[in-house]
């Protein structure tokens, strides 16, 4: 009877040691289950993080490559040259009444200038005021032959990115843009007669010059 109670005793110990061992393997595995999960859910986390960092510059790019953006980008390049070449000419002209043309001219640049790096659109239809009377002075006032050559090329870069950027960049570089003239007049039929009496100006001084 001893030897049976001694055997049950051991085989109670056995029972009570594998699930002892059972139970704490339990557990380590519930542990490293939760582990895993969070290290998951770190790397979702982090892969989160890299896709919204990756989308913020294509959102940015998006927005630098809007219309009305890439119109007031090619307007400021276009304007600067324009500068570059007025300030050349007025080294070259005595006439007082050609110099004022040009300071005229220069003067509603800098501010078109103004107006698209601080976003004024009244300032932007100024500027555009300016460019019209500057073209006219020079075509009603001007006998200069190469203040008029100049004015005829300045006619063409515009007919140019009318047709390439379908309408004026003046009226299309701001998003809440304004406009001082009536819409009731043909605007192409009215810059079309200008730039052919800029062609037949130029002909006539090609002309008295051979």
């Amino acid at each position: 009877m001893q030897d049976l109670s001694a055997q049950v005793q051991d085989l109670s110990d056995q029972v009570q040691d594998l699930s002892a061992q059972d139970l704490s393997a339990q557990v380590q595995d519930l542990l490293a289950h939760d582990l895993s999960a969070q290290d998951l859910s770190a790397q979702d986390l982090s892969a989160q993080d890299l896709s919204a960092q990756d989308l913020a510059p294509q959102d940015l790019s998006a927005q630098d490559l809007s219309p009305t953006q890439g119109n007031k980008n090619i307007l400021i390049k276009i304007t600067i040259f324009l500068i570059i070449i007025e300030v050349i000419l007025l080294f070259f002209f005595n006439n007082i009444k050609d110099r004022i043309i040009l300071y005229f001219a220069l003067y509603g640049q800098f501010l078109l200038l103004f107006s698209l790096r601080y976003k004024k659109p009244f300032l932007t239809e100024i500027s555009h005021v300016f460019f019209g009377s500057s073209i006219l002075m020079v075509l009603f006032l001007s006998n200069n032959k190469f203040l008029n050559i100049f004015c005829y090329m300045v006619l063409l870069i515009t007919f140019i990115s009318r047709y390439m950027y379908n309408g004026c960049l003046l009226g299309n570089c701001l998003e809440n843009n304004i406009s001082f003239l009536p819409e009731c007049l043909n605007y192409h039929i009215i810059h079309s007669i200008i730039f052919a009496s800029f062609v037949v100006k130029t002909m006539y001084f090609y002309n008295n010059s051979i």
